[in-house]
């Protein structure tokens, strides 16, 4: 027999092995749906549990992380959000502070914070500049994740979103293609503006303009039914497309399906994260590879930088990307 692994786990669930280490390990963060089902599923596997746990070496003191919440429709109970929050996790306990995570909406109070935390990394994805003032008046050391306010001299780590599509759409032209569209996400955050702007930039350089520019919702089922709409009113005119993120792609996908149009023969398409998932799909989907767990230790590396030394300069950080090349891209050249 086989022995049951962390990696075997996920593929099974079809979710991310940092889900399950995080319900294994009672962290926050994950729906209680999802949390019983990997309960469930790990005793029936008989998988022995190594449970996480770093306590004994904090001894410089709390930190925290705040999940904002303006909507929900980005953030969520997702393989690439739980990565990111153990990926910090496990750069706190490597430096010897403890984490704790609290969820926040834009009506919520921040008057009972721990006290004691001695800086934040606040998860700033759906947030834009209005939303901050709140936690800029807090007199604590913050480092923003997975957003770059590049106009404002504060510290943040974020995505290289122009770079990574720009390899996604510059990979599908040197396909052969010149009818490229999007899928777009429905709900704007910053990722997803500078992510369709270097689509647009990197057409424009090749003497090229979008093709069909569609709005999904950025989740899997919301973009199958967006797309199953747009395509019953409207021709497809695109041999590609990039998408803003790996679930409207698969959704989309699934709506192309049904009418025919296979990925990969029909439809060439690359999409964004990485996400486990997109590694099953038939064919495997070429996408663009967010290094999430690189973002969550920078970032907390960063946050106990400027505990120490409070009067260092602020910094922007990118973390860049990489293509993974799989398949559902067919060559026109």
């Amino acid at each position: 027999m086989s022995e049951v692994t962390l990696r075997t786990l996920a593929k099974e669930l079809g979710v991310s092995t940092a889900t399950i280490s995080m319900v294994l390990n009672n962290k926050p963060g994950i729906s209680d749906e999802t949390r019983k089902r990997v309960l469930e599923h790990v005793k029936a596997s008989g998988y022995k549990v190594r449970t996480y746990s770093g306590t004994s070496r904090r001894t410089k003191g709390n930190t925290g992380l705040i999940v904002f919440k303006k909507h929900g429709k980005v953030v969520g109970d997702t393989p690439f959000f739980s990565r990111l929050i153990e990926s910090i996790e496990h750069q706190a306990d490597k430096e010897g502070y403890g984490v704790s995570i609290k969820y926040v909406q834009p009506d919520s109070s921040l008057n009972d914070l721990d006290k004691s935390l001695q800086g934040i990394l606040l998860l700033a994805t759906e947030m834009d500049e209005s939303d901050l003032s709140p936690f800029l008046e807090l007199s604590i050391p913050i480092v923003l994740l997975d957003n770059g306010f590049p106009n404002l001299q504060l510290n943040t780590v974020s995505i290289d979103n122009f770079g990574g599509t720009g390899l996604a759409t510059t990979h599908l032209l040197n396909h052969g293609h010149k009818r490229i569209g999007y899928m777009q996400s429905s709900v704007p955050i910053r990722n997803f503006d500078e992510r369709y702007f270097s689509f647009v930039q990197t057409l424009a350089e090749a003497g090229l303009k979008p093709a069909d520019v569609i709005k999904l919702e950025p989740n899997m089922e919301g973009a199958y039914k967006d797309m199953k709409q747009w395509l019953s009113v409207n021709n497809l005119s695109s041999t590609a497309f990039v998408g803003d993120n790996d679930f409207i792609v698969l959704g989309a996908i699934r709506a192309l399906r049904e009418e025919n149009i296979k990925l990969g023969h029909d439809i060439s398409v690359v999409g964004f994260d990485d996400l486990p998932f997109t590694r099953f799909s038939e064919p495997p989907l070429t996408t663009v590879r967010v290094f999430n767990d690189v973002m969550g230790a920078v970032a907390f590396n960063r946050l106990t930088e400027i505990i120490t030394k409070p009067n260092i300069p602020y910094t922007h950080t990118q973390v860049g990307t990489a293509l993974k090349i799989r398949g559902g891209v067919s060559s026109l050249a």
